[in-house]
């Protein structure tokens, strides 16, 4: 009697680590008995903490370096790794590098400067990076074991000015990016990534950026240094930029946004300081925009908030001054758009503010920009129906699962 055996379906995702029942050995066993012709692996994901430290496990080595013999990986995210809590950082970097990689995310790693441009720069065929919050890296380039120090050096403007774009892309070396998401819960660790892909050593080249999207809880000056000097290195290759509810309790200086030729931009509807700061700044932004700018579509999302017992409405006479500067800024003459969408989106507990919060948007808030933009604006109170896939998210526990969701459709909005 013949016994004939289903065929084994090929693994396409993978997760390793944190929340997951099968141990490393498990896998390990499953993953081997994958026949040579299913072995294509499209994402991957590695999750360690405290509780489930694979670092420090050989089994976790022997998984990857059994990937590594077999399997494609195409996208991969690193959550919680740490190379400090590893026996043999070399090691960890060697295992968790897949040459055809095109897809990579990061979150709540802990590394040095150094082992992140290592990994980067391993991955040639990497075009789409995304480093999501609670990192911990440590910018500083790291001391040999001769007391040397690399030579990385990071560009300062306070020190040197504005610097000379064509050194830095005639320096920059790795992977060709098209796409860059960066989400920090501190403006300071926004910075020091955003210094090191703006320096003449980056492990990626920047100046190819098509899609640019910057989220977190805090920003400052110094930090849109080097977002517009990012911007500049994009130049006329950009298509995209995001920047999501950057909170701010200071006066910010404009973004050089003349190279971008579709904007999205979060506004939250919550913390009335918060609100008129963000406000005044895109205000500026769009008041310096000169005759030769290339946006031409913007979306703005106008986030209700809800802090639990009641909404802040942002509809006091201080905030009104703030509403009119940005609505004269976007009836400039040189504002000329072939697009304008605006969304409102309210939680479940606010939903029943959507309609009286478009009439005050079209009457009180936006009235000039709206009269001006008629033909094209659009404005939605999509309370449920917001599609979040255009947003990035850092949200570790969904950084996988929600992946194929936040691909940009080619269209504008």
């Amino acid at each position: 009697m013949v016994i004939h055996l289903a065929p084994m379906p090929p693994i396409e995702r993978l997760r390793i680590g944190s929340g997951i029942q099968e141990t490393c050995k498990q896998l390990y066993y499953t993953v081997s008995e994958v026949p040579p012709p299913l072995r294509s692996l499209l994402h991957l994901e590695i999750q360690s903490d405290d509780t489930v430290p694979l670092e420090t496990s050989y089994e976790f080595y022997r998984l990857l370096q059994e990937l590594q013999l077999g399997y494609s990986v195409e996208c991969m995210a690193l959550i919680g790794l740490s190379w400090r809590r590893s026996l043999n950082p070399q090691a960890l970097s060697a295992t968790i590098t897949f040459p055809g990689l095109r897809q990579l995310h990061l979150a709540g790693i802990q590394c040095t400067q150094q082992q992140l441009a290592d990994l980067l720069s391993s991955l040639p065929y990497l075009s789409e990076l995304e480093i999501g919050g609670n990192m911990a890296i440590d910018i500083r380039p790291p001391i040999y074991a001769d007391g040397r120090r690399n030579s990385w050096t990071a560009h300062t403007f306070e020190n040197v000015g504005h610097p000379n774009l064509a050194a830095i892309k005639a320096g920059q070396r790795g992977p060709v990016l098209r796409k860059l998401s960066m989400s920090f819960d501190q403006a300071n660790r926004k910075q020091k990534i955003l210094q090191l892909f703006t320096s003449r050593d980056s492990p990626v080249i920047t100046s190819t950026l098509q899609d640019i999207t910057i989220e977190g809880d805090s920003i400052d000056n110094s930090m849109l240094d080097y977002l517009s000097l990012l911007l500049e290195l994009a130049g006329r290759s950009l298509r995209l930029l995001t920047i999501g509810d950057l909170c701010t309790e200071q006066r910010l200086n404009p973004l050089q946004i003349y190279s971008v030729p579709i904007l999205r931009i979060t506004i939250g509807l919550f913390l009335p300081s918060g609100i008129a700061h963000c406000l005044g700044w895109w205000a500026r932004t769009f008041q310096v925009l000169d005759n030769n700018n290339a946006l031409r579509h913007l979306e703005i999302l106008l986030d209700v908030k809800y802090d639990g017992n009641r909404m802040e409405r942002p509809l006091s006479t201080d905030l009104l001054d703030s509403w009119h500067a940005l609505d004269e800024a976007l009836c400039r003459k040189e504002f000329v758009l072939q697009g304008l969408k605006i969304h409102l989106r309210c939680c479940p507990k606010t939903k029943d503010e959507g309609p009286s919060l478009c009439h005050t948007l079209r009457n009180t808030w936006l009235p000039g920009t709206i009269a001006k933009h008629r033909m094209n604006v659009d404005i939605i109170n999509n309370a449920f129906e917001f599609d979040e896939s255009s947003y990035l998210h850092s949200d570790a526990s969904s950084l996988v699962g929600t992946f194929n969701q936040l691909r940009l459709q080619d269209s504008p909005f």
